[in-house]
């Protein structure tokens, strides 16, 4: 899925002579910390909650204000991971979409980027997943795949975690269904170590497992 399929237009830009205390307030109607500033269609960069706050005249327009914030945007065909690393590296609230011209074309809303990752990763799917615990060198998806096929499940998702431990990781599969006995019993024979299983529908495992996604893309 692309930046384009996922952008909004609802939170309006900012443009150079809006004044601090107008981004502030934009800020808070629309909770976020940051928001693009533009030029009719260009995108002139993006400022953020402490920019306006470290203003020494908040009603003064907000063009020539130092910006904190790297110039960063998502040009509207890059895929959505790509978005999720410069979320995560640049710690926005939410990320400008621009064409190939780099003209302004809306934003990515942080919520509506882990709704479409969790869509993306089946977290939103009933099943239970599995964490494998290896070493790198007995990474074999073919065959762990055929383990689980065999036994009647599918993977929707699979990634992968650093460990705590040096040359060992954690491999994240989520299933189909939420019975997992037998293919547990049936990897277990093959030599894999399963540490853990997660179920299906609790919160708190969306987000382990979106955070797992996360490090997974080296963020």
């Amino acid at each position: 899925m692309t930046a384009k399929e996922v952008l909004t237009n609802d939170i309006s830009p900012l443009i150079t002579s809006d004044s601090g205390i107008f981004a502030l307030s934009m800020m808070e109607e629309f909770k976020v910390q940051h928001l693009p500033i533009v030029n009719n269609e260009e995108l002139l960069g993006i400022i953020n909650e402490e920019d306006v706050l470290n203003m020494s005249d908040p009603e003064a327009a907000i063009g020539s204000t130092f910006l904190s914030t790297s110039m960063v945007y998502i040009f509207e065909h890059q895929h959505i991971y790509d978005a999720a690393y410069l979320f995560f590296h640049h710690k926005l609230s939410l990320l400008p979409v621009v064409d190939v011209h780099q003209n302004y074309l809306g934003v990515i809303k942080a919520d509506n980027l882990l709704n479409q990752l969790s869509s993306n990763l089946g977290l939103n799917q009933e099943g239970a997943t599995l964490v494998l615990e290896m070493h790198p060198m007995d990474y074999n998806l073919g065959q762990i795949a055929q383990i689980i096929e065999n036994n009647d499940l599918k993977i929707l998702s699979v990634s992968i975690e650093s460990h705590s431990e040096p040359n060992i990781i954690n491999l994240i599969i989520k299933l189909n269904l939420s019975e997992t006995e037998r293919v547990k019993m049936a990897l277990t024979r093959y030599g894999y170590n399963i540490k853990y299983t997660l179920h299906e529908n609790k919160n708190d495992d969306t987000e382990d497992l979106f955070s797992n996604f996360m490090k997974y893309l080296n963020i």
